[in-house]
């Protein structure tokens, strides 16, 4: 039917287009409004004045505001037609209260059955109350991480790494762990008669743990890909290399059990084979059995092709059935629709299940590790404005950040980032993501430069007087950190000349495990410790473990690209 307004009465358009005049009037007169109840200590139903702005004190920008600069004042303002009043400063802003002065006696037996809430389980024996049971799981990873091979601890890493959730780890990790301990763990009759070895030689004196970890995982994959085992040259070195592979660290073994030096002082045994099962030329007991790995030609070219391995040792190569199960597993992950990851992106995912392998702490070094994170050495400091030495939790807080600024040597590599780029990046995440499920205003810091310690310690006594509340944005930082380290800004041929060889390294692979701890890692991956740390975060506890529901990330403050092609 077509309505034709001829055919309607005058009277009843009259009466229409007054309605849409009232109407109008009502809504434009409404917007002039808002209901603040008592938030704000005025009348409900107050009304505002007419001025469309909000005036209020903000930070120039971050790295100011991080370092306590004066607040500058900007007023924002709003378009007259969008409905939008001026709202009071702090009309919406939370306060500390003081909950317990607030709770009825009608709380107090609901607040005790919260507490002890448990959610239904088919096995009760394995059911613990909601309000504990956060903190209990993370604290049960970090036990049996930090016990492996004690007496009350898992037996081995082999049962550690099996016994891990799968859903928080990398892809395929349980299979990746399980072939590459099958594939160096020969039967003893086997290593004597039927294996084949790759011999990795000495590195030179002053490497540091993350750039020999990275470097032998090539290694690893060169053996795995030719059907060797890999073995470390025990025969002794001169000049500036020492057998097995040079951690500067271990000095002659005297202060390492069975007087091991180098990986061996701290980490298990790579293969089951012993040194005596390796053999050269023939001899009385068969033929050779083992070639020396040469990653490079005369020229120093990393892709040349290994005359007795016959393929090319590049960088990049992971095992071949590693990879075939990883081209799989994306195919499975992504509903067959062809979203696989990239070239690069699997090289790093065989450095990660590499360092989880070759870095496994022996009992003595985990022993030692392990009474050093109880004992005193352990500081934190910087709580809202005060510096106080007390004991550093174990765990670290959920979502705490891990910092590790790499500073010293480094500047011959690449351009060294400064302290407040750090803790800015850091910054971002904790204010773009305040649920993220825990404190998250807390930074576990390591750096081998002193005047770092001495910017954070100046930071965390800052008390910002442009603070008017307790928002995830404020500068109540607390910092952890490992208070007697020697620093003094060098490389790792320096820091152990000052602090002795063996402690030093214990020291610093237990900052590197209590860094595990964390949520999220800030550094950058052209530093092969800051690699390392969120390597075996990932492989051993699952990365996001430390930070409650929320998935961990890594925050790279350096060159977004560096780590596709950077050295290993």
């Amino acid at each position: 039917m077509v309505l034709h307004f001829r055919s309607v009465p005058r009277g009843f358009l009259n009466t229409l287009a007054g309605l849409l005049i009232i109407i109008l009037i009502t809504t434009l007169l409404n917007f002039q409004y808002v209901h603040l109840g008592n938030a704000g200590g005025g009348p409900e139903g107050a009304r505002l004045d007419d001025e469309q702005s909000v005036t209020t004190k903000i930070p120039p920008n971050l790295s100011e505001h991080l370092l306590g600069a004066p607040t500058v004042t900007v007023t924002v303002e709003f378009p007259k037609a969008t409905g939008k009043s001026k709202f009071p400063v702090g009309v919406f802003t939370a306060h500390d209260e003081d909950y317990s002065s607030l709770l009825t006696d009608a709380d107090l037996p609901v607040l005790a059955a919260l507490r002890n809430y448990t959610v239904p389980s088919v096995d009760p024996s394995v059911s613990s109350p909601v309000f504990t049971s956060s903190f209990h799981a993370r604290r049960r990873v970090f036990d049996q991480l930090y016990s492996i091979g004690s007496p009350t601890g898992p037996a081995s890493w082999e049962y550690y790494l099996a016994n891990l959730p799968p859903g928080r780890l990398p892809p395929l990790t349980h299979i990746a762990q399980h072939y590459i301990h099958t594939h160096q763990h020969p039967s003893p009759t086997a290593c004597k008669e039927q294996t084949r070895f790759l011999v990795l030689p000495s590195y030179r004196r002053g490497s540091g743990i993350g750039s020999i970890i990275h470097g032998v995982t090539h290694a690893l994959s060169a053996a795995i890909r030719s059907g060797r085992v890999l073995i470390y040259d025990e025969r002794d070195g001169s000049g500036e290399r020492e057998g097995p592979p040079a951690m500067l660290f271990s000095g002659n073994g005297e202060d390492c059990p069975g007087k091991k030096r180098g990986m061996g002082c701290f980490f298990e045994p790579i293969t089951s084979c012993s040194w005596s099962d390796v053999r050269f030329t023939d001899s009385e007991e068969g033929n050779a059995n083992a070639v020396l790995f040469r990653p490079y030609d005369s020229n120093g070219n990393k892709e040349v092709k290994h005359p007795t391995l016959g393929y090319g040792t590049r960088y990049g190569d992971i095992p071949a059935v590693l990879g075939k199960l990883l081209q799989e597993w994306e195919e499975l992950a992504s509903g067959n629709a062809g979203v696989t990851m990239s070239p690069n992106a699997r090289k790093l995912w065989w450095r990660s299940q590499g360092a989880g392998y070759l870095a496994r702490l022996n009992p003595w070094a985990m022993a030692r590790i392990r009474d050093n994170r109880r004992g005193t050495k352990l500081t934190r400091v910087g709580v809202r404005g005060t510096q106080t030495d007390l004991p550093m939790p174990f765990p670290l807080p959920a979502n705490t950040f891990s910092i590790h600024v790499r500073h010293g040597d480094k500047a011959s590599e690449m351009d060294l980032v400064p302290f407040i780029n750090y803790l800015s990046s850091a910054a971002e995440i904790a204010d773009a993501n305040p649920s993220r499920g825990g404190p998250s205003k807390s930074v576990f810091l390591s750096t081998e430069d002193p005047t770092v310690i001495d910017e954070m310690l100046a930071f965390a006594a800052l008390d910002n007087p442009s603070k008017t509340s307790d928002t995830t944005s404020n500068l109540q930082w607390t910092f952890f950190y490992t208070k007697n380290l020697p620093r003094n800004n060098g490389g790792p041929k320096t820091e152990v000349k000052t602090g002795g060889k063996v402690e030093t390294t214990l020291m610093h692979l237990g900052e590197l495990m209590i860094g595990l701890e964390a949520g999220s890692w800030v550094g950058t991956r052209n530093s092969n410790w800051c690699r390392l740390v969120e390597e075996l975060a990932q492989v051993w506890v699952g990365g996001s473990a430390g930070s409650g529901e929320a998935p961990g990330v890594f925050i790279e403050v350096g060159g977004r690209g560096d780590w596709v092609d950077y050295h290993f």
